[in-house]
């Protein structure tokens, strides 16, 4: 009877915590907010037409700062001027390690609630909301499949002429072969974390307007 309760007990437990574990499912593109794909669509565009780095599929995209306004009667002194949607959409470069311990301890909106791709590129949505609830608790199985996902957008970095940005002292940089040879794969993808400095706030309104910041 000891035995019986300590399994049942047991089995409760891998339950629970099971059930506290996430996936991070990739979606469609053309299954996301329409009015963020447009603006991922267009951005990208852009990118492509004026930077090099990010034309030749280095780093990924990301949406976060989604933000749905509720709707409030009509007023005609107003119009329809109120923002029904915000967002932002930013270059990212940082590389996300897999691990078992909870990862809002090392960084802010590490794996994002979902993602998907477009022209190939990876795009990682962060649903504050979501995340929230869910509380970054996702599957080691999980982890490592964006993971795979990503590592083919960093393979720039490791050529020996790519170079790397120090937001402390405001500088380009390279590594050179004898720096290269001492540290990771993982090590140099990680390094490359800050390349990106690119983001655009999106506000839409009712009225169906678009504003960028």
């Amino acid at each position: 009877m000891k035995k019986l309760l300590v399994t049942l007990v047991y089995l409760g437990y891998s339950f629970l915590c099971q059930s506290q574990i996430g996936v991070i499912k990739e979606v469609q593109f053309s299954s996301i907010n329409g009015f963020i794909a447009k603006e991922i669509v267009k951005f990208v565009e852009i990118q492509e037409s004026k930077n090099e780095l990010f034309k030749s599929d280095f780093g990924f995209i990301f949406v976060d700062n989604i933000v749905n306004y509720p709707r409030s009667p009509f007023n005609p002194l107003e119009g329809n001027s109120k923002p029904s949607l915000s967002f932002r959409i930013v270059l990212g470069s940082y590389y996300i390690t897999p691990n078992t311990l909870h990862a809002a301890h090392y960084c802010e909106n590490c794996y994002p609630t979902f993602y998907t791709k477009y022209k190939g590129r990876v795009v990682l949505i962060y649903d504050e909301k979501y995340t929230f609830i869910v509380n970054n608790k996702y599957s080691i199985r999980s982890q490592k499949k964006l993971e795979k996902e990503l590592i083919p957008h960093f393979q720039q970095a490791l050529d020996e002429n790519f170079e790397f940005w120090n937001p402390f002292e405001k500088k380009r940089y390279k590594i050179s072969s004898e720096e290269r040879k001492k540290k990771s794969k993982k090590e140099i993808y990680k390094e490359a974390s800050y390349v990106y400095d690119e983001a655009i706030k999106v506000i839409i309104y009712n009225d169906g307007k678009v504003r960028y910041e």
